[in-house]
């Protein structure tokens, strides 16, 4: 296979991986005001997005935790996770049971965060082109979770239990996206041309002898001391520990360890950290509170439904700017930018649930923009990390986590301010 076909394969494999990974927990997002209702706990909708990150929390601490273990055993365990999850919610609404659904819409945003987590760490050994297939990816979720929803829940009247069950088989796509369609490189090429050394073997398409002795070959050629004398002390139990199909590098041995090593990276990441937490904050009260209590009372489909179009907007807006990147990038100094719009976004929108003054339209058209500053941050703040001189190659595994544990506080914030704004500011 060339180095395009292979591009190309391994493009659509995360996009497609991405769209899954995150499409069980928008689907919730989307349901959360019917699901309230359904249960007669309409004043409590928030607590199903604050469930939906509470458990991502813990999860994307554990995550920090984990750099030891093989990528196949974490996907394995997220695989399982979002099974259960998904399963779980659906049985909750067959047997009409509230604090049981808020169980399982736990572990449904956990599989969600976790999975993201892992995978923005493996990607660290691709060219930036594949973040941003796994950010458009994502992007497709929130799109198609929305859209999907407001298709068969408000138009065709298919019942929440329905609808979670036709997401159980996209599991195990999902699955196969990420053990059999992904091929992870021996070498690759990356976005400036240049030759990337990895070891990280696909087992049962490549030999692991062949590969390393091609590498060995090539850090000769080029004078790669360093990496050269990491080959000759890779092992052949590093390559035959896991015969599943991803297996993990082992190449680099880390300076600091435990928390010395956590505390050095966070203070290089704290920027990327708060630009990231910021916007999500701004954009999760908006899409919960704001698009439900700023509508004007009224009948017909656009009011009656507004809640799930507004939905969609958001996630339009959100797909067109997480496929911004073979664009633009955004330098490091200026990703403060889209999280100051996105306060801008907030202010208007606390505005609009006060006094209702903007009409239905113009709140349908500024939505896709809020969408737009919210995904345009996320793909560039994850770009900056692969590619910011402050992080070393073998700090930047933990730098994403660490980053995108910070998403999670910035949706559970917007999920208290949710939470007292139906109960106390608009009630």
């Amino acid at each position: 296979m060339s180095k395009k076909d292979k591009g190309m394969r391994n493009w659509l494999a995360l996009f497609t991986v991405g769209t899954i990974n995150n499409l069980a927990y928008s689907v919730v997002l989307s349901a959360s005001k019917s699901l309230a209702e359904q249960f007669g706990k309409s004043e409590y909708m928030g607590l199903f997005s604050w469930c939906n990150v509470l458990l991502s929390f813990v999860m994307r601490v554990v995550v920090l935790f984990l750099e030891n273990s093989t990528y196949t055993k974490r996907l394995l365990f997220n695989t399982a996770l979002m099974l259960v999850g998904i399963s779980g919610v659906a049985a909750s609404i067959m047997f009409d049971n509230f604090f049981l659904s808020l169980f399982f819409v736990l572990l449904v945003g956990g599989a969600s965060s976790f999975g993201e987590c892992v995978i923005l760490g493996f990607l660290r050994q691709y060219p930036r082109s594949m973040i941003g297939a796994w950010s458009s990816g994502t992007g497709m979720a929130g799109l198609g979770a929305s859209m999907g929803y407001l298709l068969l829940f408000d138009i065709i009247k298919m019942p929440n239990l329905q609808i979670f069950l036709i997401l159980l088989p996209l599991v195990l796509i999902y699955a196969i996206g990420i053990f059999f369609w992904l091929s992870p490189p021996i070498t690759h090429l990356d976005d400036d041309g240049n030759v990337v050394c990895s070891v990280t073997y696909l087992k049962g398409r490549d030999d692991p002898l062949r590969d390393i002795k091609y590498l060995k070959e090539y850090c000769e050629k080029k004078n790669m001391i360093k990496m050269l004398s990491e080959l000759d002390n890779l092992t052949f139990g590093d390559i035959e520990e896991d015969h599943r199909p991803l297996l993990d590098s082992k190449l680099h041995k880390n300076e600091k360890k435990g928390w010395a090593r956590y505390k050095a990276v966070f203070r290089k990441v704290l920027y990327f950290a708060l630009c990231l937490s910021s916007v999500y904050f701004f954009e999760y009260a908006i899409i919960q509170g704001g698009a439900k209590n700023g509508v004007h009372n009224g009948h017909g489909f656009w009011v009656e439904n507004s809640f799930e179009i507004l939905q969609v907007c958001y996630q339009a807006g959100v797909l067109v700017s997480r496929s911004s990147l073979s664009l633009f990038k955004l330098r490091e100094e200026r990703l403060w930018v889209p999280s100051f719009i996105q306060g801008i976004n907030f202010i208007l929108w606390m505005i609009q649930d006060e006094w209702k003054i903007f009409p239905l339209w113009i709140l349908y058209v500024h939505m896709v923009f809020v969408g737009l500053m919210g995904g345009l941050e996320y793909v560039q703040v994850f770009a900056g990390l692969k590619d910011t001189k402050r992080l070393s190659d073998n700090e930047r595994e933990l730098a994403n986590n660490t980053v995108a544990m910070w998403i999670t506080i910035g949706i559970s914030l917007a999920s208290i301010y949710d939470l007292v704004a139906d109960n106390i500011l608009f009630k």
